[in-house]
């Protein structure tokens, strides 16, 4: 029981860095998920083929080689970050990627002729997103992102790849 009651500091301290981590990659994920799986169903094809590549090849990418991209390449380019952000960042722009993902499958949930009328009153492109797509996609998506919110907090466990002492690291 001693020896509980020494480490217990130790591991609140790591349970605390990886919730911070973790919250830290969410703030920056889903909006810049959201962002990105609008642009995925954009009329425009450049902007459409854009933030399909994006998502393709940042899904398919392992986090580790993520995170150590951040935190080994980067500085060769003058970009200097310490580990907790080069573990934040990465976990956020993968995230990010799967936010995309889910956010599309909502906006293609969102019945046709919501957007065919407000378009039909004259909205602008802006307002027909903003106003009606997005509200009714997120709507949809609410369970998935709440799984993608376990995801983000048990891949804050892989940083530790980088010296990021979490929960995982403490232990």
């Amino acid at each position: 029981m001693e020896l509980w009651r020494q480490l217990m500091p130790a591991f609140r301290a790591g349970l605390a860095a990886g919730l911070l981590l973790a919250l830290i990659a969410a703030l920056l994920a889903f909006p810049l998920g959201c962002l990105i799986g609008v642009c995925r169903v954009m009329h425009i094809a450049v902007v459409r083929k854009l933030a399909d590549a994006y998502i393709n090849l940042v899904r398919s990418t392992p986090i580790p080689v993520i995170f150590i991209f951040f935190f080994f390449a980067l500085p060769d380019v003058g970009l200097k970050f310490s580990a907790f952000g080069c573990a934040a960042a990465g976990l956020a722009l993968y995230m990010a990627s799967y936010v995309a993902e889910a956010v599309r499958s909502g906006v293609n949930a969102v019945p046709s002729g919501y957007i065919e009328a407000a378009r039909a009153l004259g909205l602008r492109e802006r307002t027909v997103i903003g106003g009606i797509l997005l509200p009714q996609a997120i709507k949809a998506v609410i369970p998935t992102m709440g799984n993608l919110s376990v995801d983000l907090i048990k891949n804050t466990s892989i940083a530790y790849t980088i010296s990021v002492v979490e929960l995982t690291g403490t232990a």
